[in-house]
This record gives C-alpha cells, structure tokens and sequence, in this order.
C-alpha cells in the first residue's frame, strides 16, 4: 500500500515571499533592495505602455510607498502584505500599477471639460482658477451663473420639438 499523504510542493515564488516578509518587517537591507529592484522596472513598464515619464515616476513612486504602509493617513496596511505569492512579485507589482493609472484615468475621463465660450476670452485668466476676494468673489458668482444660463440654453436649443 502506498503513503497516500498529498505531495507538498515547494512555493513558486517563495524568494518574493521572503522579500516581501523581510521588507514589511522593517529590513532596511530588504527595502533597499525592493526599491531599487521594482522602481526602475515599472517605470520603464509604464513608459513602454505609453505614459509619460514623469506621470510614471509619480505613479511608481506612490505605488512604492503604499507598499510600506504610506497614504491614506496610516487607515490601510501596507500594499506588500497582500502580497500571497501566486504569482511573481514583479508580476504582481506591474499588474497593481497598471490598474491604478487606469483608474487615474477613469477618474480623470469623469472630471470632463467646461464647454468654452467666445466671451471666455474676453475675461483674463480662466475663472475657476482666480483667488477670491471682495471684488472677485460677485464675479465668480455672476460667471457661474452666466455659464450655468448659457449651458441650460444650449441645452433647450439642443432638443428636437414635440411633433
């Protein structure tokens, strides 16, 4: 009769697994190497994929400190600790920084553009970006106003008549 106890096998990525363990724990020397490692590796990822260098350096950056507890006032546990080793870390680290640029891009699609007007130009500067004061501030409220009056016009002007 033959021992029918189930085979155990060895972790894929067992290495990523002990780097990730070293580095939540605190090993300066695990951190180190985690950053000069990944770093450089997802920007260029980034970069491959269309993204401007310094939009991905700011991506990776974020990403990198969120793998050790950073953002979000302390609230989340650091990024690695999810980390379960199914599959390699770089992986893991190129896939989770894709998806958030992705979703900086949702989030960016969703903000949308003001329509512009021939009187904008009249005005100087853009007036959502002017410091408000005592003069200004009747100037927003009216600018606001004649956009919102504007954009329900076009709107009205838009619709086809009930037939």
């Amino acid at each position: 009769m033959s021992d029918s106890s189930p085979e155990i096998k060895p972790l894929k990525h067992a290495e990523d697994l002990e780097l990730v363990d070293r580095a939540v724990s605190g090993d300066e020397t695990a951190v180190r190497g985690f950053q000069e490692e990944y770093q450089p590796m997802l920007e260029r990822v980034m970069m491959s994929r269309g993204v401007e260098r310094t939009q991905a350096q700011d991506l990776v950056a974020d990403i990198i400190a969120e793998c050790f507890g950073a953002g979000k006032k302390g609230q989340t546990r650091p990024l690695l600790e999810k980390f379960e080793g199914r599959s390699s870390l770089s992986t893991w680290m190129i896939r989770i920084t894709w998806n958030r640029w992705l979703d900086l891009k949702r989030r960016d699609k969703f903000r949308g553009e003001l329509p512009s007007y021939e009187e904008d130009d009249e005005r100087s500067g853009d007036r959502f970006d002017r410091v408000a004061g005592e003069e200004e501030e009747s100037l927003l409220d009216e600018d606001l106003s004649d956009l919102m009056g504007r954009a329900i016009k076009h709107a009205f002007d838009s619709l086809e008549p009930d037939t």
